[in-house]
């Protein structure tokens, strides 16, 4: 199973982002290994937490991480 972690930094060793669709990346995990690091292009305009949703989707992610959901994802 897929994974996402909002973060504030491109590793494992990053804080979790405080904010869900406005997260500067995302960290995608399976088994328990880091396979990629999506940089979030859509955390300074309108509509981020459903484009957000849809690129997690796109990714094939089952489960996100994040310190707040906002209320569109």
């Amino acid at each position: 199973m897929k994974i996402a972690i909002a973060s504030e930094g491109k590793d494992e060793s990053s804080q979790v982002s405080a904010v869900s669709g406005r997260a500067p990346y995302y960290l995608i995990f399976e088994d328990k290994k880091l396979i990629k690091t999506v940089e979030n292009p859509f955390r300074f305009g309108g509509g981020a937490g459903f484009a957000v949703a849809q690129m997690l989707a796109n990714e094939d992610v089952k489960l996100v991480v994040s310190g707040h959901f906002g209320p569109k994802p």
